[in-house]
């Protein structure tokens, strides 16, 4: 039920966002997606590696987000900015304690950096119209392979990763990608064949399953389940964003001309 609840918030607001925001305040609320996803990487992966970096650099890690507004160039500058301030910030910082972990420090900004900031970027340059079929080709992608899998579900897919994935339910989430991406994109894009679609689909897809058990990954790695319990039946942000954090460069490469 909560997680009912969740996505009957959450879907019209996500639509309406998508749609009707200006492009600017569209990459702001990306960008704070980011910083969440960010900030709940660091905390479960500075917990596990002993880093005690500051919350400060999500803001960081928001602003490379932000910065999508502009080309390629413009965020490449912005990657490079906050990467350096988070290196001079912990390089000066004076207790023994964060001398100690300077390493774990470093090496987990800049994965969050990458992972949670420039990768889900990649949504600021895909059109509105594409967006939502993105986001649709992944979470009826994603409800076909949970339902797929609890119905048909008999060969595990990656068991020391994520033991309740099954070979079936990937399938189905595949065939749930490829009709949703089609319908989706016959609806609302102009200009698309329908091989174009099911290709960028699937491809989306693939990407997306292999983004959620990355994600997974990580967590088993840190030993939590959840990124956090920001989203009520859902998990953290970076449970619901993992399949997209893979799928939007692929969807880029796509759909950019």
């Amino acid at each position: 039920m909560k997680r009912i609840v969740t996505a009957a918030i959450a879907v019209p607001l996500l639509i309406a966002v998508t749609l009707y925001s200006p492009h600017w305040l569209f990459a702001l609320i990306v960008a704070l997606c980011a910083g969440v996803c960010f900030k709940e990487l660091m905390t479960f992966g500075s917990s596990r590696m002993g880093s005690r970096p500051g919350a400060w650099t999500a803001v960081a890690g928001a602003a490379v987000t932000a910065s999508f507004v502009g080309d390629a160039a413009w965020m490449v500058t912005m990657l490079t900015a906050a990467f350096l301030f988070c290196c001079v910030m912990m390089t000066f910082e004076s207790s023994p304690e964060s001398r100690d972990s300077m390493l774990p420090n470093i090496s987990l900004t800049a994965l969050c950096l990458v992972y949670c900031c420039v990768l889900l970027g990649y949504l600021v340059w895909l059109p509105p119209r594409v967006v939502l079929v993105l986001i649709g080709t992944i979470w009826v992608g994603d409800a076909a392979a949970y339902y797929g899998g609890r119905a048909f579900g008999c060969h595990k897919l990656a068991p020391q990763i994520s033991p309740n994935k099954t070979v079936e339910g990937s399938v189905a989430g595949l065939i749930g990608s490829a009709v949703a991406g089609v319908g989706l994109g016959t609806w609302l894009l102009v200009g698309f064949q329908v091989p174009f679609l099911a290709l960028a689909a699937l491809t989306a897809a693939v990407a997306g399953q292999v983004g959620d058990l990355a994600e997974s990954a990580l967590k088993r790695s840190a030993g939590v389940k959840d990124s956090s319990a920001l989203l009520p039946g859902h998990g953290g942000m970076l449970d619901r964003m993992d399949s997209l954090l893979f799928a939007a460069p692929v969807f880029y490469w796509f759909f950019h001309s």
